[in-house]
């Protein structure tokens, strides 16, 4: 028996079956990069931006006071050696984002934001379904205890409904005017939006019981690590094609088989 195996393939559907595995090795083989997010929304009721001091929360995707621009397309790497530059010193706006203070009681001893305002939430939008691998924080005010220590995380596809928790806590830096980058590992979850609320400052650290501030929270910067989720268009394609690849291989032994 003498098989001929030509070079050549003319099936169009084994044309369109190959077409359709490479979208899917394409697709599949998106590189992570740094996603650097827009800021959409803040539950009005908590958030508590002290815009006096120009606090805008869309200060946490810009690049001041970024030792490096870290922008879309930037690599884990380079965000994780970035530093924020400023943090110690109010006067660098629009450099970060903090709520309003809650005010000095007798003495001059700071009180508590967390003991008489709820827990602010910031909502950013990644621009579409991304598989979230990192996220990259930098934390507030250096030298005072406003910044931020206890955080969530909860996800959304259509930024209306949000589902899932991570938490974790932030080192802070009480003695540099820098703060390096931290990064916390998500696992690969899919959403468009994530939700970043701040649950705690460090008012009440034990190590650093003398440490001034704590009338508010904040934080210094935040980016993404994550590749696009195919759409479900693409794997629908990819499969059908990965089914008529099959067939064809089955339907041209079968040929091989009787012309034998």
């Amino acid at each position: 028996m003498r098989v001929n195996f030509r070079g050549t393939i003319s099936n169009p559907l084994v044309t369109a079956a190959v077409l359709a595995a490479a979208a899917l090795t394409t697709a599949g083989a998106a590189q992570a990069v740094i996603i650097d997010p827009t800021y959409v929304a803040a539950d009005s009721s908590n958030v508590n931006t002290d815009t006096t001091l120009d606090f805008d929360p869309a200060n946490l995707t810009n690049n001041v006071l970024l030792s490096a621009p870290i922008n879309t397309g930037a690599t884990l790497a380079q965000a994780q050696a970035a530093i924020f530059t400023g943090s110690d010193d109010y006067t660098s706006s629009p450099a970060y984002w903090e709520t309003i203070t809650v005010g000095d009681s007798s003495g001059g001893v700071p009180l508590s934001y967390f003991a008489s305002h709820p827990a602010p939430t910031l909502v950013f939008d990644l621009g579409s379904i991304q598989s979230i691998n990192d996220i990259i924080l930098w934390n507030g005010y250096a030298t005072k205890s406003n910044q931020d220590q206890g955080f969530t995380l909860s996800y959304s596809d259509n930024g209306v409904t949000f589902t899932g928790t991570y938490s974790n806590d932030l080192v802070a830096s009480f003695t540099d005017s820098v703060e390096d980058a931290q990064t916390f590992g998500l696992g690969g979850v899919q959403a468009q939006y994530v939700a970043i609320t701040l649950t705690s400052n460090y008012f009440s650290d034990p190590a650093n019981p003398n440490l001034p501030g704590g009338d508010r929270v904040g934080l210094g910067k935040i980016r993404f690590d994550a590749s696009p989720v195919p759409e479900p268009t693409t794997w629908a394609m990819t499969l059908l094609g990965l089914g008529l690849l099959g067939a064809a291989t089955r339907s041209r032994r079968t040929r091989l088989v009787a012309g034998a």
